[in-house]
């Protein structure tokens, strides 16, 4: 974050889009670098993780609907979604 005097002009700030934010901060005109997205290839086992994650949430919508039922049955009351719990079991098992 760089402090500035005062925002430049709007086709300024709309020639460095993507490439500048320029944003007021408790008064104060700032100016900041965009921030960069560098995509990297995962850890064998993060890898894995992922790809049973995607498995898991794509089988939810194949398991009969009386199944999905107790799963709302065991959300009833808690912060989560039936999909969550039956993700959350998949991934580390349920405790009673």
């Amino acid at each position: 974050m760089a402090r500035i005097d005062t925002l430049p002009e709007q086709t300024i700030i709309d020639g460095y889009k993507s490439k500048l934010d320029f944003y007021v901060h408790k008064g104060q005109p700032c100016v900041r670098s965009w921030p960069r997205y560098t995509p990297r290839v995962p850890h064998q086992l993060e890898k894995a993780n992922q790809d049973a994650f995607a498995y898991i949430n794509k089988l939810w919508t194949t398991i009969p609907p009386f199944i999905r039922q107790q799963y709302q049955r065991m959300a009833i009351g808690t912060d989560f979604r039936a999909q969550d719990i039956f993700v959350r079991g998949y991934m580390h098992g349920l405790n009673y």
